[in-house]
């Protein structure tokens, strides 16, 4: 789950572009487990049948390609290395720009608009990454498994958060003016534009599993902290989750109406109060080939467009 834990997370990104929920339901469902499990089988009996063959444990795919070439330096083993690299230099950029670049793009230009817009994001996310020193992660398996095992404690609160948020708490209703303002009095503007119960949800259930994942950089920790962390996704997941409904029960959002029914923002008739306290009940009817909104009901002077 760590590595396909900033997917879960980031995915919103892109599936805001569908016009139809099932259209990224069945898209997830067929394409993302099957070739996630096909690459991984792949790779394990890659490396053991390399370990049979030439007595030698190669993991790296680069590391398998020089290997290639130490062994036969022949016009089709070269051309063959060369189409796997190239298949491996795309694969990798088409990752790189869509599961690292424009997540953190888009977040930065969401926080700071004044100063970033998507290509200073992915610039800016370029230049951080470098000082991050990622080759020293790849110098072993070992590291590189446990980076991946790792940050997966730190999207697992996010993503249940998020999901607990639409499902649980705010029942699939969300006011799309207050969404894309920042102004003081706004809805999801919460203390000073922070969402005290998902920060205390998120801290907490982080911090069940962050101690065995120091483990995995030598401190030394409990097993049963170890063990912990080896399911460290879906224990920081449930726990975040789990804290932030209860949060929002004994201490309610302000932006949340508890006799709002499921998605009934989005649905045809639909009530809902703004800014100022102004009330708009507004009726969508079917008329044969299209729908017509009548019957427009305003208790002030409102202006809809």
């Amino acid at each position: 789950m760590g590595n396909w834990s900033t997917f879960i997370a980031n995915m919103p990104d892109f599936a805001r572009y569908s016009t139809d929920p099932a259209a990224t339901m069945w898209t997830h469902i067929i394409f993302v487990p099957f070739p996630a499990a096909i690459g991984g089988m792949i790779g394990i009996l890659g490396t053991s049948c390399l370990q049979k063959a030439w007595g030698t444990t190669l993991w790296n795919q680069w590391d398998v390609y020089d290997a290639i070439l130490d062994r036969s330096w022949s016009g089709p083993a070269r051309f063959g290395v060369f189409l796997l690299a190239f298949s491996s230099a795309l694969f990798n950029f088409g990752v790189i720009l869509g599961a690292n670049l424009l997540p953190f793009a888009s977040d930065a230009t969401a926080l700071l608009p004044a100063y970033f817009n998507l290509t200073r994001g992915m610039w800016f996310c370029c230049i951080v990454s470098l000082a991050l020193m990622p080759w020293k992660i790849l110098a072993s398996a070992s590291g590189f498994l446990a980076f991946l095992e790792g940050y997966g404690i730190f999207m697992g609160p996010t993503a249940a958060i998020m999901i607990t948020d639409y499902w649980l708490v705010h029942k699939g209703n969300i006011y799309i003016d207050d969404a894309y303002t920042s102004e003081p009095g706004s809805r999801y503007m919460y203390f000073r534009g922070v969402n005290l119960n998902a920060a205390v949800a998120y801290i907490s259930g982080m911090m069940i599993p962050f101690v065995g994942f120091l483990g995995t950089f030598g401190v030394p920790v409990p097993l049963a902290a170890s063990r912990c962390d080896d399911i460290g996704w879906y224990v920081s997941a449930v726990v975040a989750g789990v804290i932030y409904v209860v949060l929002c029960r004994l201490h309610p959002l302000e932006n949340v109406d508890r006799s709002i029914r499921w998605e009934e923002l989005a649905s045809g008739t639909f009530s809902g109060r703004l800014e100022k306290g102004e009330e708009l009940a507004a009726r969508v009817l079917p008329d044969d080939d299209k729908e017509m909104v009548e019957d427009v009901v305003l208790t002030s002077e409102v202006t809809v467009g």
